[in-house]
């Protein structure tokens, strides 16, 4: 039977917390997620994601293996051959049971994401029925809409809840997520700081896709010409400083 007992793993896990005298609001705190969800795993309801079983049982003071088994493990026994390959099912077992559906909290992003997507296309129409011709627009503004759009994707669906524990375990200053890439100079990732830096990220985006158009538009109104005069350096300054100024100080700040 190497399925892991969801019920057996709760209750374990709420006497291990009581042991270290941590409430589960403190534990949820320490790993990234809520109370709810801390609940949900006493009462059977539900299994934390498989990269939160080292934190987990980092923090219940215990082995990842007594962690899946459910049960204090005497360090004298050797782990026999089969209870090993149980181990290891059960991990792969958890892991292949990730919910399929976004968590709450990034569904919630859907509303404000699309309607900042909506803001900053009806601000590009405005822009050409004030007599500015599209293709000159799409040119000039095109990438300050695009860039959001994509970015803010990221943030507000794509990103992970936790990095891997040797960010904590390391001074690394770029994360790598497939073809997603951040680089911030001077600012070591960390679990502590990463859920700001998203949340940077997802005001960033939605921002910069309500913001540009108007920029722009007054940029216009400031200088004859987009192309030839320092207001696409302005735009361009603009939009940059106002993601990696506030990241930089968001991740030294909780880092």
């Amino acid at each position: 039977m190497t399925e892991l007992n969801k019920e057996k793993f709760g209750l374990f896990v709420a006497q291990l917390r009581h042991e270290q005298g941590l409430t589960q609001k403190e534990l949820a705190a320490q790993l990234h997620v809520t109370d709810k969800a801390v609940s949900k795993w006493e009462r059977g309801l539900s299994l934390p994601d498989v990269t939160l079983l080292t934190p987990l049982a980092q923090m219940l003071k215990i082995s990842v293996s007594e962690l899946l088994a459910g049960a204090r493990l005497p360090e004298s026994a050797p782990l026999q051959k089969q209870d090993a390959e149980d181990l290891v099912r059960k991990v792969i077992d958890l892991s292949s049971c990730r919910p399929s559906r976004l968590p709450l909290r990034k569904r919630r992003m859907a509303l404000p994401y699309l309607l900042s997507i909506l803001a900053g296309g009806l601000e590009f129409l405005l822009l050409i029925r004030l007599g500015y011709a599209g293709e000159e627009v799409w040119r000039d503004l095109g990438v300050y809409l695009l860039l959001p759009i994509l970015l803010g994707s990221w943030f507000c669906f794509f990103s992970p809840d936790r990095i891997p524990d040797y960010y904590d375990q390391n001074r690394i200053g770029h994360y790598h997520d497939g073809p997603f890439k951040m680089n911030l100079p001077g600012v070591r990732f960390t679990n502590r700081n990463f859920p700001y830096l998203v949340r940077v990220g997802q005001i960033w985006s939605m921002a910069t896709m309500t913001a540009s158009p108007i920029l722009y538009w007054l940029l216009r109104q400031l200088f004859d010409s987009y192309q030839q005069s320092p207001a696409k350096y302005i735009q361009l300054a603009a939009t940059l400083i106002s993601i990696f100024l506030p990241m930089i100080y968001t991740g030294r700040k909780y880092e």
